[in-house]
């Protein structure tokens, strides 16, 4: 019997993720990426705060064993946020300041973050306590990143951070975090791309560069870090 062919996404995940691994999806909205990781076979926890995201989740994801939703924004620690929330789910975050820049660069005309909710605020290392360390955490949270890695106080095998032009200062910050945490090399992907943009994996000084050149408007996409060895 022929296998079903793999996805494009699959196929550029399967160097992180392994038949059973441990995965985080933190934001992860109505799971585009907990789907990716639940084809390769892993065992994923899902991030949401969102009801309505946390509702899709639980509709697609709620029976599988292989999946726990979590309807938790993460932090820095066990506590309460406010969320503000968009029309366009996907831009709803905790961060007032990726709203301004964003605003400010007119990448999202017309979008309105009419509403703000209380959310609960758990952290990564309150999930690995309850989970398990993942062999991979994708962090998708709209500006508030670095508060995610603020909750983190051992380091992660491999994961993902989004870059947006408008916030590489965060970026920067949240790159450097992670070398306080561990030994890390570092690559990217621009936009919704399935190919590294280095061949080899590259330094603190080489992805901040790169980042730093904004060769296109609007600039964004992930960038990946893996421990060495």
């Amino acid at each position: 019997m022929n296998r079903p062919m793999e996805s494009p996404q699959a196929a550029f995940y399967r160097q992180f993720i392994a038949q059973g691994d441990l995965c985080f999806d933190v934001g992860a909205n109505s799971g585009d990426k907990t789907n990716v990781f639940l084809e390769l076979g892993a065992r994923v926890v899902a991030v949401e705060p969102q009801i309505k995201c946390a509702d899709i989740l639980r509709n697609k994801f709620g029976l599988n064993p292989n999946c726990i939703i979590i309807d938790k924004a993460l932090g820095t620690g066990e506590g309460e946020g406010i969320m503000y929330l968009n029309d366009a789910d996907v831009l709803s975050t905790l961060s007032t300041e990726w709203i301004e820049r964003m605003q400010e660069s007119g990448r999202f005309q017309g979008a309105l973050w009419r509403n703000q909710i209380s959310v609960p605020l758990t952290s990564l290392d309150r999930l690995i306590e309850q989970h398990g360390v993942p062999a991979f955490c994708k962090i998708d949270v709209e500006g508030y990143e670095w508060h995610v890695l603020q909750g983190l106080s051992l380091p992660l095998p491999a994961l993902s951070i989004e870059f947006a032009e408008e916030t590489i200062h965060n970026s920067v910050h949240c790159i450097h975090r992670l070398l306080e945490l561990g030994d890390y090399e570092f690559n990217c992907v621009k936009g919704d791309n399935t190919s590294l943009e280095f061949n080899q994996w590259v330094d603190l000084a080489t992805i901040c560069s790169h980042l730093g050149q904004r060769t296109e408007r609007f600039m964004w996409g992930d960038v990946y870090a893996r421990q060495k060895g």
